[in-house]
């Protein structure tokens, strides 16, 4: 089962990156075991917003699948606010300075790397400070398969096909190393 999912989420890939979609991987699987899931159950959708600043606030977070798995949480200035101040934590452990990004004028952190067996780990990035004592922050909690159920329901048939194969080839792992 692990084989043909890996099969079916890089048939996926390929179709979604819009490469080699002329060899597909899993071309030579039945068509029965192509079959994805119909659907991601609630449980893994992980979002977790908290906006207790009047300077920032979390803008959104994204998925990048290229050559690793990556997790992006942006965040903007409110109110004329500023960044001034703040520090970044990823699971309650700060993050450098020269790891936090600006594109856009929206300030980014990125947990890179992710392992396939770790898809389903919640990540909470945090910006924050204080100030006469009173902490102010504001903070996004976000899994790959928080990404993959958002995208369930997509518009875009390749982008919904890619999440739900990603979604099953991660239960298949939890299969394999039960």
């Amino acid at each position: 089962n692990l084989v043909k999912t890996l099969l079916n989420y890089g048939s996926a890939a390929q179709e979604y990156f819009k490469y080699a979609s002329y060899s597909l991987a899993n071309s030579y699987l039945e068509e029965s075991d192509k079959a994805l899931s119909a659907s991601i159950s609630s449980d893994y959708n992980a979002l977790k917003i908290e906006d207790h600043s009047d300077d920032i606030e979390a803008y959104s977070a994204t998925v990048e699948i290229l050559t690793s798995t990556t997790i992006r949480v942006y965040f903007v200035e409110k109110n004329g606010g500023s960044f001034d101040g703040y520090k970044a934590y990823i699971n309650d452990v700060a993050v450098d300075d020269e790891d936090i990004l600006t594109k856009n004028g929206r300030h980014y952190v990125e947990i890179t790397n992710i392992n396939a067996t770790d898809l389903n780990k919640e990540y909470t990035v945090r910006f924050e400070k204080t100030e006469d004592e009173v902490t102010s922050y504001a903070s996004v909690t976000y899994s790959v398969l928080t990404y993959c159920y958002s995208k369930q329901n997509s518009q875009d048939a390749a982008l919904k096909k890619f999440a739900l194969s990603l979604f099953d080839y991660y239960l298949a792992i939890e299969d394999y190393l039960r």
